[in-house]
């Protein structure tokens, strides 16, 4: 079945949105794309010939990679307004917060495996406040996330961490749902308030920002069985309670202009 006869039976059933068949179907076809190979640093200087530093994790999740950024490469990370954490005696440290996060997943192994299948690699950012958790995707970087992790080990750090891998793996999906079949009408203008800018946003964030939380919230709901402290469970109850609140906060997006046919569909069932 062709790739956008896929997405049109997948947006008219969306759920669960980490959707396996087509996200590895997608994901393959990308990377055919590249060739079969993809780097981080040779995504940014769109192919130049460059070593890559990396740190492989463990086996359990394929090719998966930290990446560890480059002076060649700082410039990017300038202009997005973004802070590499440093590979000091603190790294060892990161590094496990990103396996802890991943280990979060196998709750849910078709999770899991939508996680590495789509994430080739993970950049760790620093946070500038211990409180606020950073993560950031580019849509010409379709296989990297970059997420913070946390300043101090609690029973929730390994979910926040893994929060913002899906969330940002969510972001790449959709990406790359819609470089074969648009949600956004052609030289849109038109804006939505998104409760999570507390802004009026063009079209395209807010379907991101839909699709993203709804992922998290259905992430949540089947693994809030599996909380092991009530500390674990609070946490959990209050990311359901508050992304519950700001999805309604979206009601009627669906009838937005600035979607597509395909956009109003997949944002009314995102909302159902």
């Amino acid at each position: 079945m062709e790739s956008s006869n896929l997405i049109a039976d997948f947006i008219a059933r969306p759920f669960p949105l980490w959707n396996n068949a087509l996200s590895v179907r997608l994901v393959d076809d990308n990377f055919k794309a590249l060739n079969n190979t993809y780097g981080l640093t040779s995504s940014i200087l769109k192919h130049a010939v460059v070593k890559e530093n990396i740190l492989p994790l463990t086996e359990e999740v394929g090719c998966m990679v930290i990446a560890l950024p480059s002076k060649e490469i700082q410039f990017f990370f300038d202009d997005h307004g973004l802070t590499p954490f440093s590979t000091d005696n603190l790294f060892d440290e990161a590094v496990a917060q990103i396996k802890g996060a991943i280990a979060v997943f196998e709750d849910v192994p078709p999770v899991k495996d939508f996680i590495i299948k789509i994430v080739k690699s993970i950049v760790i950012l620093k946070a500038e406040d211990p409180q606020t958790d950073i993560s950031y995707s580019h849509p010409d970087l379709p296989f990297s996330v970059f997420v913070s992790v946390c300043d101090q080990i609690s029973p929730i750090t390994n979910l926040r961490v893994a929060e913002s891998i899906l969330h940002e793996a969510m972001h790449l999906y959709l990406t790359l749902i819609e470089g074969v079949s648009p949600m956004i009408s052609l030289n849109s203008n038109e804006t939505f308030y998104s409760p999570w800018r507390d802004e009026q946003r063009p079209v395209r964030g807010v379907l991101h920002g839909l699709w993203v939380f709804k992922a998290i919230l259905d992430f949540y709901c089947v693994i809030r069985e599996n909380a092991v402290s009530n500390i674990v469970l609070e946490f959990i109850d209050n990311r359901i309670k508050l992304l519950k609140k700001e999805i309604a906060q979206v009601s009627g997006f669906q009838h937005s202009k600035g979607l597509t046919s395909q956009g109003q569909i997949l944002a009314m069932n995102l909302l159902s």
